[in-house]
């Protein structure tokens, strides 16, 4: 299935309710409405319809070998279009710099990208259910940090996270990976919120870290040891089978990602895989 933030997707459950007499009535018992995202992954592909009205907008056509073909420089007046440049993403064809550049070099043109979900590992959906279950009656607040993994603290300034948003201000903390509702409009820090159920179950899985070592990666780091500490004392009372299967299901290619720029000015992009073991708590 592919991911994309220009629509949420809507959905409407409905029973007909019938009397003795065979009148029926039409009722919904569940609409959750569609919603609208930032749509910035439009940078990555779009949908037909946008070929229809680029079309029109330009007066050009999308068959190839037409008098008026869009891709094909047929006269002074009639020029080669670049989609890049017509949607903004450059300003002459083929000249890319910064973040444009770094996407470029490592994945490839804009609008030709395929974005698909990843399916949630099984033990990884067994082990929440379970917890879930375990701390229905646990209350326990809910902890917010900062995170900085140990990799990329070598470099100057970071440029997002965000694939789709690469024309972000340079920072000097890591900033948040992409979501559907980041519209690019400014940097925001790299956080990880835990509740008690995903504090509880990232500690199940990285029983074998010490709490100093998760910690060293997150701000505040005093709050984050108080936070382990009381899942570790929870978890002491009771027994939650955890399925080591799960980060071969998941794999080490799965992670953030991050535009820098090294302290002697050039461009790079930090990758950090997600069960590397020093971040894999988060």
């Amino acid at each position: 299935l592919q991911w994309q933030n220009r629509w949420q997707p809507g959905i409407t459950e409905s029973i007909t309710l019938e009397n003795a007499i065979g009148l029926q009535q039409l009722v919904t018992v569940k609409n959750l409405a569609q919603g609208a995202g930032p749509w910035t992954t439009n940078l990555l592909f779009w949908i037909p319809l946008n070929d229809l009205t680029l079309a029109k907008y330009m007066n050009r056509s999308l068959v190839r070998g037409t008098s008026r073909f869009f891709d094909a420089n047929l006269s002074a007046s009639l020029p080669a279009k670049d989609l890049e440049v017509v949607q903004g993403v450059t300003a002459v064809a083929g000249q890319f710099f910064n973040q444009s550049a770094l996407f470029r070099r490592l994945i490839g043109p804009f609008q030709t990208v395929d974005v698909l979900y990843q399916k949630a590992p099984s033990a990884l959906t067994a082990a929440y259910e379970k917890g879930r279950q375990i701390l229905l009656s646990v209350i326990a607040p809910t902890t917010t940090f900062a995170l900085t993994p140990h990799a990329w603290r070598s470099v100057a300034l970071y440029g997002g996270g965000n694939l789709m948003c690469p024309k972000m201000p340079r920072t000097s903390f890591v900033q948040q990976s992409f979501d559907f509702f980041d519209d690019c409009a400014k940097p925001k820090a790299l956080t990880a919120t835990l509740s008690p159920l995903t504090l509880v179950l990232a500690r199940a899985a990285t029983k074998n870290h010490s709490i100093a070592e998760i910690c060293a990666v997150a701000s505040p780091a005093a709050a984050c040891v108080a936070a382990i500490t009381a899942a570790d004392q929870l978890l002491e009372s009771f027994a939650l089978d955890w399925n080591t299967s799960v980060a071969n299901e998941i794999g080490l290619n799965i992670g953030l990602m991050q535009y820098a720029t090294a302290a002697n000015g050039s461009w790079v992009v930090l990758k950090q895989p997600l069960l590397e073991p020093s971040f894999a708590f988060f």
